[in-house]
C-alpha cells in the first residue's frame, strides 16, 4: 500500500526530469 503511493509521489518527478533534460537536449540539438 505504501508503495503504490510512494509510486504515485515519485512518478510524476520523475516524468518532470525527464522531460525537463529531454528540453535541453532538444534546444542543443537545435543550436548545432
Amino acid at each position: 500500500m505504501l508503495k503504490s503511493i510512494f509510486t504515485l509521489l515519485i512518478a510524476p518527478v520523475l516524468a518532470g526530469i525527464a522531460i525537463s533534460l529531454f528540453d535541453h537536449w532538444l534546444d542543443d540539438q537545435g543550436r548545432k
